[in-house]
């Protein structure tokens, strides 16, 4: 049989055969053979020609595997079913017979397995954005690797871990995993690898705003993918270097790069990277001011989209031809595909929720084993105790005949009581394992419905790409005290007039959330639906909708809403039409700090509600900052003597670095809030914006 199988996987990899020749030839085999793992093997290497068959295949594997009832069969078996509907994006399912494949290999201790499973578990959760999951099973696929000295695998697990924190936004801790990946992937040639390492560089290093190291990674995934033929990286560093450009305002650089990445997209039938290429191409022709060419591309990059289901690229072109038709002035159009934009972002953050709760039913917790292991130790503790017990008690038996009776009838009262005490030990720690893994249980899912809310609350609030398209030099401090915040800003670009807010709703963690979710839902309403346009008119609209929505009676414990500053800009004319509720800010021009003042009413219930909004203007100059902010950085306590930051000390702090560029400003004053902080706890969200006009 050995011989039979060398001459199938020498018939199989030779490229003179046609694939279904080779599969024929195969199946041909199979038909002779008895015996079920020879049977097995065979259909094993089926399952890896990617025809339409092969989901068949595979489930031949299972089912001799499950005939056979041998661990190692079983868990190729379910791995092989895990990697084919991976491969194809159906990811509950390959996480599912991936699970199955660990939990055989688990009861075998077959570590090698284990590693390999664990890293096939987190591609799933890493898929499906359910990052803490990835990152648990990722590190434990790294220490196994690392215990079995596995030094050929240990690097591609580190720059899968890279991969998940760039996806948290994590991105010196990526930079880091990746780093230490590097030298392993030039070591073992890996050139696919190395690839993608330097393209993962180069995306952490563009999300910083490093855009010169970002561009020399790129160019150096280009270089290897080009010398490997590897036209999907190509594709994607070539759009790398074209977002860089585009960041960077050199639209027509941007605009060669995008042609080139499209050009290879269509050449490899990339249909997500052509439909991303014209996205691309589309925006950076907006700017360009040619408009046309702006909406071809838009409108093709969305047929693309639509045709080949690319999410993520329908929502993109919806959001740009909204931009492109605000700027050429068609209000109806840009409302229109703004609709369908926001539509499209909805779906996609309830449809990441239905995957998230269907797999937070599957029975599997990585972590039992540490558990079940920390209650062996304790009971193997008990155990030896009693054994010394036994001893002593024993020893003094010995010690005296005299006593024998005597003590033999303290012992048999002593072994009685210890029985009964063990028997209620026993009961109270399996009582009190049983309550801890209640609350453990309890305690996960309320942390995993946070953390989607979090990813639900980061989709809302106003994306940097959006802000960075309107206005060139700005910094946003954003630091919530928990997972979720209370703390917002929002923004809209709407007849060459660019709207800011910065709010503050009642409350922070998740029921500051909800009201921000509530309020940024109004500030779009009254804005694009009612279309009010003039800052205290959208700020006595919104009052009067948070009072509806909320039913207040005018109650002391019905008083929710939200303190905000709610800016018009207009950078042509050098002009700032603005209302506040509660919450001032400050303009700094010409080293002098200028208070912009604010109504003592929040927008929502209270004595004053039915008093209006002032409307104040304020006319600009080129240099001014604009520091908006909640109130969050002033009362945090801290400093030697634990007390408030205060308002006073941010304005110096402000006026003091108000000539370092803006990126260096947003840096200097997160090390100054943390070390006033220090270990003290954040007493509320921090919020502060600075725009440069």
């Amino acid at each position: 049989m050995n011989k039979l199988l060398a001459i199938v996987l020498l018939l199989f990899c030779t490229t003179s055969f046609s694939q279904n020749k080779k599969v024929d030839s195969l199946l041909a085999i199979i038909k002779q053979t008895k015996q079920d793992t020879g049977r097995f093997k065979l259909y094993s290497i089926l399952s890896g020609a990617n025809t339409d068959l092969t989901e068949g295949y595979n489930d031949s594997c299972l089912a001799i595997a499950l005939r056979l009832n041998v661990s190692k069969y079983l868990a190729i078996a379910y791995t092989q079913k895990g990697n084919y509907f991976f491969a194809r994006g159906d990811n509950k399912k390959a996480l599912l017979n991936n699970l199955k494949a660990f939990d055989v290999v688990k009861k075998e201790n077959n570590k090698n397995f284990m590693s390999r499973c664990l890293n096939n578990i987190a591609n799933c959760y890493d898929v499906m954005g359910i990052y803490d999951k990835a990152l648990s099973c990722y590190f434990q696929s790294l220490k196994i690797k690392q215990e079995l000295n596995l030094k050929n695998k240990i690097y591609i697990t580190k720059l899968n871990i890279a991969a998940v924190y760039y996806n948290l936004k994590e991105y010196k801790k990526a930079i880091a995993y990746i780093e230490e990946g590097l030298p392993d992937c030039i070591k073992y040639n890996d050139d696919y690898r190395l690839a993608m390492a330097y393209n993962n560089l180069g995306n952490n290093y563009a999300d910083m705003k490093e855009y010169e190291k970002s561009t020399i990674y790129y160019e150096k995934t280009i270089s290897l993918a080009k010398k490997n033929e590897d036209y999907s990286q190509y594709a994607l560093s070539t759009m790398g270097l074209a977002n860089n450009q585009y960041l960077l305002k050199n639209y027509a650089e941007a605009v060669k790069y995008a042609s080139i990445a499209l050009q290879v997209a269509e050449e490899n039938k990339f249909s997500e990277y052509i439909s991303a290429a014209k996205n691309e191409l589309g925006e950076n022709y907006l700017e360009l001011k040619k408009y046309d060419v702006a909406e071809k591309n838009l409108q093709e990059a969305l047929v693309v989209a639509k045709q080949n289901e690319i999410a993520l690229e329908i929502k993109n072109s919806y959001e740009i031809l909204s931009r492109l038709y605000t700027r050429i002035n068609k209000p109806n159009e840009a409302l229109t595909y703004y609709k369908l934009f926001s539509a499209v972002k909805d779906s996609l953050i309830n449809d990441n929720k239905s995957q998230l709760l269907a797999n937070l039913q599957e029975n599997f917790e990585i972590e039992k084993k540490e558990t079940e292991n920390k209650l062996l130790q304790t009971e193997n503790a008990l155990a030896g105790k009693t054994i010394k017990q036994q001893k002593i008690i024993s020893c003094f038996i010995i010690g005296g005949l005299v006593l024998v009776l005597l003590f033999t009838f303290f012992i048999f009262r002593g072994l009685k009581a210890q029985r009964r005490a063990n028997k209620i030990i026993s009961k109270q720690k399996e009582e009190v394992h049983h309550q801890k893994e209640i609350v453990e249980e309890k305690q996960k899912e309320i942390l995993d419905s946070i953390h989607y809310a979090k990813r639900i609350q980061r989709a809302v609030i106003t994306s940097d790409n959006y802000i960075s398209t309107y206005v060139k030099d700005y910094f946003i401090f954003y630091h919530p005290k928990d997972i979720v915040s209370g703390d917002f800003y929002w923004a809209l670009e709407l007849n060459n007039k660019f709207y800011l807010a910065t709010a503050d709703c009642t409350g922070h963690g998740v029921p500051g959330a909800f009201m921000s979710l509530l309020n940024i839902s109004i500030f779009n309403e009254v804005m694009i639906e009612k279309k009010i346009s003039r800052p205290d008119l959208i700020l006595n609209e919104a009052r009067k909708d948070i009072i509806k929505a909320l039913n207040q009676t005018g109650s002391e414990e019905s008083k929710d809403g939200m303190d905000c500053i709610l800016g018009c800009f207009d950078f042509k004319a050098l002009r700032l039409d603005y209302a506040a509720a509660n919450n001032a800010f400050y303009i700094v021009r010409n080293n002098e700090l200028i208070t912009c003042a604010a109504d003592k009413m929040p927008v929502g219930k209270s004595p004053r509600d039915t008093d209006p909004f002032t409307l104040h203007t304020v006319d600009l100059q080129k240099g001014d900052i604009v520091y908006m902010l909640t109130d969050g950085l002033p009362d945090q306590f801290g400093g030697p003597k634990g007390k408030k930051f205060k308002y006073k000390q941010l304005e110096n702090t402000l006026l003091a670095n108000t000539n370092k560029p803006l990126d260096e400003q947003k840096n200097l004053l997160e090390k100054h809030f943390n070390e006033w902080k220090g270990n003290l706890e954040q007493v509320d969200d921090v919020l502060l914006i600075g725009i440069k006009i």
